[in-house]
């Protein structure tokens, strides 16, 4: 019997003994990040000129609706002020928690703090593809509302260190055992000369001798 899910569901079918199919949907998830992301809507066609502020909470189920995101497990706060424009919008955004990321020195996951914030420009009109500037977004002049879920998670990346490590003292030491004793072995390994080298070099010597 075929049965017929919705467009965002997914069909997993396990066989089991006496070959009888069962057909298990799985977890809507297409419908589960939009309703998400939707949380981080602004209507705003109905605001005033001026500065408006939202705030908004960030925890795994956020980082979850991007795909290959560096953040997978965090909880953070944002502010937002729209300030609202006759010909544009200023989006001001402030980030601040913790995010848990693998330290680069031991690997271990550990809890970094973070604090980020930017500036974007919201222009009506215009296209895209004529935006050399990373910090604006282009929207159509029928468009009544933004979704800022995209800056957002943008802020919080941006605010990542190139280098996230423990605090002194606070590593993994077996980690850091492992990690000295294989960096040895690599060394030792590069140090140690081909013996297909050495061989040659022999070669080269007795027909130096001879000449």
């Amino acid at each position: 019997m075929a049965l017929i899910f919705g467009l965002y569901c997914t069909i997993r079918i396990i066989i089991l003994a006496g070959r009888k199919l069962f057909f298990i949907p799985l977890r809507p998830l297409k419908i589960k990040v939009v309703k998400v992301l939707d949380e981080f809507i602004i209507p705003f066609s109905g605001l005033k000129n001026g500065i408006h502020h939202f705030d908004f909470e960030v925890n795994d189920q956020f980082f979850a609706c991007f795909e290959n995101s560096e953040i997978t497990h965090g909880s953070l706060n944002v502010s937002l002020a729209l300030d609202k424009k006759s010909v544009l919008l200023v989006l001001n955004i402030k980030a601040s928690g913790t995010v848990i990321v693998p330290c680069d020195r031991c690997g271990d996951d550990f809890e970094f703090a973070l604090d980020g914030q930017q500036s974007i420009v919201v222009k009506f009109g215009g296209e895209e593809s004529e935006n050399t500037d990373e910090d604006v977004i282009y929207l159509s002049f029928k468009d009544h509302e933004i979704n800022v879920a995209q800056p957002v998670y943008e802020t919080i990346s941006l605010a990542l260190p190139y280098k996230r490590n423990h605090d002194d003292g606070k590593c993994n030491p077996e980690a850091l055992k492992k990690i000295k004793l294989f960096s040895k072995e690599d060394l030792d390994k590069s140090d140690s000369v081909d013996p297909r080298w050495e061989a040659l070099k022999k070669l080269k010597f007795k027909d130096n001798k001879k000449k």
